[in-house]
This record gives structure tokens, C-alpha cells and sequence, in this order.
């Protein structure tokens, strides 16, 4: 659950995704998940500078959670990850999702 996001390219559409196992006791799967991205982002002069999430999913065998994002400026946002395993246990996590031009 420690690895590190690859950074992501402000004109990427791209998915990341958490694996929940460490987390969760043998035959625990995750019943409900949200994603959320920071609210602190200053205003966006186009919808390209603003971090957002398009879509999360439980995958996986019910064991991942995939969010897809899209635009933000370079920097580092702070991502929220909240879960609910079907033995009623509920995890929060942050996870840095890092933004940043490709040079090629």
C-alpha cells in the first residue's frame, strides 16, 4: 500500500489505483468506497488547472479502489480515500498524487 504514484501529466486522463488487501482480514472485501480530491485548489484560470477525479471503482475482487483523474497545475495534491469492508471495519487513507509536466 506504500507505493508510489508514478506523477501525473496535467493533459493526462489517467487512472491510479489503491490495493487494499494489507488492510483487510482474509476474506474482507471493500463494499462501498468514495474518492476525494482536495477543495483548497485555488480557482482555475481553464478546466485543465484544476484537479479532478472523473470516476472511482471497487475492482478487483472487491479489494481495489482505481480513481481516474484528470487536469491540475503542477504541485502535490492530497488525495482522500475512505472505505467500508464487509465486516463493517471503515479505513481512511491519504495518498499524494503528484502532478507534473512530461519534458520530452
Amino acid at each position: 500500500m506504500t507505493t508510489k504514484w508514478s506523477p501525473k501529466d496535467p493533459q493526462d486522463i489517467r487512472d491510479y489505483w489503491i490495493d487494499f488487501r494489507p488492510l483487510l482480514p482474509d476474506g474482507v472485501t471493500i463494499t462501498a468506497a468514495t474518492v476525494d480530491v482536495p477543495s483548497d485548489q485555488a480557482t482555475p484560470v481553464s478546466p485543465f488547472q484544476l484537479l479532478a477525479k472523473v470516476s472511482s471503482d471497487i475492482v478487483n475482487d472487491d479489494l481495489w479502489v482505481v480513481a481516474r483523474y484528470s487536469g491540475g497545475t503542477p504541485g502535490k495534491y492530497s488525495t482522500q480515500y475512505h472505505i467500508t469492508a464487509s465486516d463493517g471495519q471503515q479505513f481512511d487513507l491519504t495518498k499524494i498524487l503528484e502532478v507534473k509536466e512530461r519534458i520530452q
